[in-house]
């Protein structure tokens, strides 16, 4: 007895995806309209892009980073007043982070996106895999996550960019507020809706966006 083919609710096709949250079934042209239909929406509601803005993208080389370079340069790179850059955090962890640049570097230069690299290294005078070796008490991330995210930031102020995008996606939102709630950290809750003085503007794309769906798991 063969199995039961699931189609799209929507054109009949084999479906790949079920969402529980809309009752529906989705094949691979469908997701992705409805991915970047939901990415729009998010975009006009929660982050303003204005004339002349230059927006920096976290690009890790994964695919949450790759899908949000990948939609932004679909909507805007027709619109010659708005600039997309990539910037790649190399750590510095032996054996991942190589092949992950390199998966990175060509896919900008594939759609054409202007691609800068800056490693700990480079800027800190220390890979990451030396501070775990130095601070072996201490879990990796606790590093990381800081330095990381000062580079970043501090790369596209180099760049003159007006927005930092990042691939958080709905469960990685959903995680960091379930975790600032379960410490009771409500000053970091509150922060999180201000912009910074010293630091350039996030935008999370991503955000209204289920980390399964980038994933096309069922």
């Amino acid at each position: 007895m063969s199995d039961t083919v699931i189609r799209c609710c929507k054109c009949k096709h084999n479906a790949i995806i079920f969402q529980k949250y809309s009752g529906m079934h989705l094949c691979p042209v469908h997701l992705v309209e409805d991915i970047e239909r939901k990415i729009k929406k998010s975009i006009r509601k929660n982050f303003k892009i204005v004339k002349n803005d230059k927006i920096a993208v976290a690009l890790s080389g994964g695919k949450d980073s790759t899908v949000t370079l990948y939609v932004l340069n679909k909507f805007f790179s027709k619109r010659a007043d708005i600039t997309l850059k990539a910037i790649t955090v190399d750590e510095g962890i032996k054996g991942y982070r190589k092949n992950t640049i390199k998966l990175a570097k060509s896919f900008t230069e594939k759609i054409g996106v202007e691609h800068t690299v800056v490693s700990f290294e480079e800027s800190y005078g220390i890979t990451l895999d030396e501070i775990v070796k130095q601070k072996q008490d201490q879990k990796p991330c606790t590093f990381c996550g800081v330095l990381r995210r000062g580079l970043l930031n501090k790369t596209a102020m180099e760049l003159n960019c007006t927005k930092l995008a990042t691939g958080h996606n709905l469960d990685d939102e959903s995680q960091t507020v379930l975790m600032n709630y379960l410490r009771g950290d409500i000053e970091r809750l509150v922060r999180r809706a201000n912009i910074k003085e010293g630091f350039v503007p996030r935008i999370k794309p991503l955000m209204d966006i289920r980390g399964c769906s980038l994933c096309h798991n069922k």
